[in-house]
């Protein structure tokens, strides 16, 4: 099946530029769903049902909350006019069809304001920057870039945040509710939200390997209570801030939310090194392996 996909979109010659996460997820439900992705006059998409659009507005209003829990941190795309909003509008598709000049310069600034700026060893918080290596293109919602030091040398942490509406109780871990310990296996449930932030983190992964990319999923929380005037005191995304808070600081802001960010390292790792099932998948194949073969 994967031979006679990839011929199709040769033979179409399809705008394919990147896989992204929402076409690698696509892929996973039905890899010919890459074809009908990246060839939209053939293939036209129907209108999302309203349930679709409701949890659609639901996950985008919990992103927002959420940067404003980082007010510090700003918008790439703000930093460079030059770039048509609607590129970055619709992040998940964008990058399928959308020129490369405009994605290349997203890139670029991303990493220069990361690891290019006039103070390398500063705390930056990124939303929605844009990563590329190869084939590959994600545009994390929050890149949270830590920066320590042990008196002789700094390391540079970089935290993946993949924001998600699906509702989490703080009373319990990850590994009790996400990790089926019988079948050594993530729960069902929560595969999809890893499998999103794996992919995310990987491709970081690849693009800075000498830096320590965590993974990190933030979700809101039924064990807390919404609070008001939190929102007003965590700030407006997207103002740069003179003063950067520590990621103590940070960590206090968001136990006092309604979001809880967990890491889940542990679990990304499983993801990745494991092997993936999908219709017509090969025996053995990993998470990476199939990521590697699609965006070829």
């Amino acid at each position: 099946m994967a031979n006679a996909i990839n011929a199709a979109i040769h033979k179409a010659q399809l705008p394919l530029r990147y896989l992204t996460k929402t076409l690698f997820r696509k892929a996973l439900k039905c890899p010919r769903k890459l074809v009908y992705a990246t060839n939209p006059s053939l293939y036209p998409r129907n209108q999302a049902e309203p349930l679709l659009q409701h949890l659609s507005q639901e996950g985008e209003r919990f992103g927002e909350y959420c940067k404003r829990l980082f007010p510090h941190g700003v918008e790439i795309e703000k930093y460079n006019s030059s770039i048509p909003r609607e590129t970055t509008k619709r992040k998940n598709d964008a990058a399928v069809l959308e020129s490369p000049s405009s994605l290349e310069k997203l890139v670029a600034q991303t990493h220069h304001t990361l690891m290019e700026g006039h103070d390398i060893n500063k705390r930056v918080t990124l939303f929605e920057g844009a990563v590329s290596h190869g084939s590959f293109y994600v545009q994390p919602d929050i890149l949270d870039k830590i920066v320590t030091s042990d008196g002789e040398r700094s390391q540079i942490e970089l935290r993946v945040i993949e924001a998600k509406s699906k509702s989490w109780d703080s009373r319990h871990t990850v590994e009790e509710k996400m990790w089926a310990a019988k079948t050594k296996s993530i729960k069902a449930p929560f595969l999809p939200y890893i499998q999103d932030v794996a992919f995310q983190s990987y491709v970081c992964q690849l693009v800075y390997p000498d830096v320590h990319v965590s993974s990190w999923l933030m979700m809101p929380d039924k064990n807390m209570k919404y609070n008001p005037g939190h929102e007003k005191l965590a700030g407006n995304p997207g103002q740069i801030e003179s003063l950067v808070p520590t990621v103590e600081e940070t960590m206090q802001a968001i136990d006092g939310s309604i979001a809880s960010l967990l890491n889940v390292d542990e679990l990304v790792e499983v993801a990745l090194s494991s092997e993936v099932s999908y219709p017509g998948s090969k025996k053995g194949e990993t998470f990476k392996d199939v990521a590697q073969r699609w965006a070829e």
